[in-house]
């Protein structure tokens, strides 16, 4: 065991880690020296981040604690910025992104964590808002026609689509559909984990990414 505060740990190890949050949750290994000039301000070497592994970024925070953390507008612009681009090239129902249930349930599970996430943000306009309301409502509406499929299967599939309309039921109550679809999501949600899920834990689909 070490004693609180008599681990040793050097100004730069922490100096990289609070860059993390400034870098919107990935690590940059330090790069000391960058370029080389000469006196009259020619550059004689610079490094080239596209093949120094000193250069290469990784994510190892969630870019939605990293805004909790900093407050950094960028995050919920970025957010806005791409997620009416999806809007835009996918229209509702009429692409391959709305073809799978558990696709739109995660997709409507994570919309609803970043619309409370970025709640207060400015970015967050009183219009852009409404739209993506309305576009949840359309997520939760395009579950249930083909939940039958997803209970014959009796798999991640029905317990992600349960999980996505048991989120829309309880955040979306102003909308008539709500309660059924909390009703519908709980019900099966737990059926599905009854059924799936073995006493001793394990998972009954016996595959690595479902453990």
């Amino acid at each position: 065991a070490i004693t609180l505060g008599g681990g040793e740990v050097s100004l730069l190890e922490l100096s990289s880690a609070y860059a993390v949050l400034a870098n919107g949750g990935y690590a940059v290994t330090p790069t000391f020296v960058s370029s080389v000039t000469d006196s009259q301000g020619a550059v004689l070497w610079q490094q080239e981040c596209a093949s120094t592994v000193s250069c290469l970024r990784e994510s190892v925070l969630d870019e939605r604690i990293a805004y909790l953390l900093t407050g950094d507008e960028h995050f919920p612009a970025a957010f806005w910025q791409r997620w009416e681009e999806f809007q835009r090239a996918n229209p509702v129902n009429l692409s391959a992104n709305w073809e799978s249930a558990q696709e739109v349930s995660l997709r409507l599970i994570a919309l609803c964590w970043a619309a409370r996430l970025f709640e207060s943000s400015p970015h967050s306009s009183v219009e852009r808002k409404a739209r993506l309301a309305a576009s949840l409502v359309d997520h939760a509406r395009r579950i249930p026609p083909t939940l039958i499929y997803a209970r014959a299967q009796d798999n991640n599939h029905l317990i992600s689509e349960a999980a996505g309309l048991y989120t829309a039921g309880v955040l979306l109550t102003r909308f008539p559909q709500a309660k059924r679809w909390k009703k519908l999501g709980w019900l099966w949600f737990n059926r599905a984990v009854q059924s799936q899920i073995e006493d001793d834990g394990e998972y009954i689909q016996h595959s690595t990414n479902y453990q």
